[in-house]
């Protein structure tokens, strides 16, 4: 083969109804698809070539009830894949996690690694994929030649990118969910003069667990901020609460002109429940809301 022309989908009920899935299907080399813990925790007769984990974040504990549970669902991917194949991760997840799961040792690959930081956050976490997938399709044969891997267009408020300029940059990512993951993209950031903006409805979290933010100054709305405190380790860091966004923009707007900010990522690692429709409507309105810090 001298081509790879993949096609990114997830299993879902969209895909299933697709009209000629076969004729579709029969177009593609090779599959890439998504599997969520949800689906792992379910899925029976689907039989992979290769598998991938990417990261695991602490999330869906209201479903697992658990890490551990949560860990092994996530490792049941080991299940679905085919007698000669295996999965590939990188050496940090699996010493992290090997207490948790029976890890068949003989099909794992550890050759997943990190990245430094790229140009802008948001392609970076689309290049740590990509990495991923080319060493995943090196080891599967090295003559295959990857060319145009095109992602599609980012959802809005994920890692986005909305102010830039030679001395500061603002990121809006109302969709991140999970304190695990806001505090992962904040920690990425090689930058002592930071500000991460955290808030909204908190997932449930493992109770013994606090996630170390460094080098930050950490922002907290909404009546839960005692309890995002509770579950972070101010490393190097300093955090201040507010009852709602807007406090929290007034406040911002005052030590923005007194100190030499150089990022500012709004990650909020709560549900936009508590006060908003979706994080959508949280995202539109922190872009509202800056306005005021920057103009």
């Amino acid at each position: 083969m001298d081509f790879l022309y993949t096609h990114i989908i997830n299993i879902n009920m969209l895909f299933l109804d697709k009209r000629n899935l076969t004729d579709y299907l029969s177009k593609i080399d090779i599959l890439i698809i998504e599997l969520s813990s949800f689906q792992l925790d379910k899925l029976k007769f689907l039989k992979l070539n290769y598998a991938l984990i990417t990261n695991i974040f602490s999330d869906h504990l209201d479903y697992h009830k658990n890490i551990k549970n949560y860990v092994s669902s996530k490792f049941r991917i080991q299940n679905l894949l085919l007698q000669k194949s295996y999965l590939f991760l990188s050496r940090k997840i699996y010493l992290k996690y090997q207490k948790f799961i029976n890890i068949d040792k003989n099909r794992i690959i550890l050759n997943i690694d990190e990245l430094s930081l790229r140009e802008d956050l948001n392609n970076h976490i689309k290049q740590l994929n990509l990495n991923s997938i080319k060493k995943l399709i090196n080891i599967i044969d090295p003559k295959i030649k990857i060319n145009n891997i095109k992602f599609k267009n980012s959802l809005k408020f994920r890692n986005q990118l909305i102010y830039k300029s030679n001395k500061l940059k603002v990121y809006n990512d109302s969709k991140c969910t999970n304190l695990n993951n806001a505090i992962y993209k904040n920690n990425i950031i090689n930058s002592s003069q930071k500000i991460l903006i955290l808030g909204g409805k908190l997932k449930k979290q493992s109770i013994n667990y606090k996630f170390n933010v460094l080098n930050t100054l950490v922002l907290i709305f909404g009546y839960q901020n005692n309890l995002f405190c509770d579950h972070l380790k101010f490393v190097n860091s300093n955090y201040f609460k507010f009852n709602n966004l807007n406090e929290l923009i007034d406040f911002l707007k005052l030590i923005i002109k007194s100190h030499k900010f150089d990022h500012i990522l709004f990650s909020p690692g709560g549900e936009s429940y508590d006060v908003y429709k979706n994080y959508l409507d949280r995202g539109k309105h922190f872009n509202q809301l800056i306005k005021k810090v920057l103009f």
